[in-house]
């Protein structure tokens, strides 16, 4: 639990919750602005995140029929 230790109340439920893969979509909607907190909190210092062969997932989600969503998603990461 990297910097689960960092966190308090709601913060380590909400973080063992994405550690755990939980089948709540609303969860990830921004996991990534709260990891990225998470990382900060540990480590005390600012954190970049690169994220790298977003059109192997976009690819997929083409062909699976669910472009649009996944879309949609990866523009409320860019936007928060």
């Amino acid at each position: 639990m990297l910097c689960g230790n960092a966190l308090v109340g709601k913060e380590k439920e909400q973080y063992q919750n994405i550690l755990d893969l939980e089948d709540d979509p609303l969860l990830y909607v921004d996991a990534l602005k709260f990891l990225s907190m998470c990382l900060v909190k540990y480590h005390k210092k600012n954190a970049i995140i690169l994220i790298d062969e977003y059109d192997v997932p976009l690819e997929n989600a083409w062909f699976s029929g669910f472009y649009e969503d996944l879309v949609d998603y990866i523009r409320s990461l860019i936007m928060s």
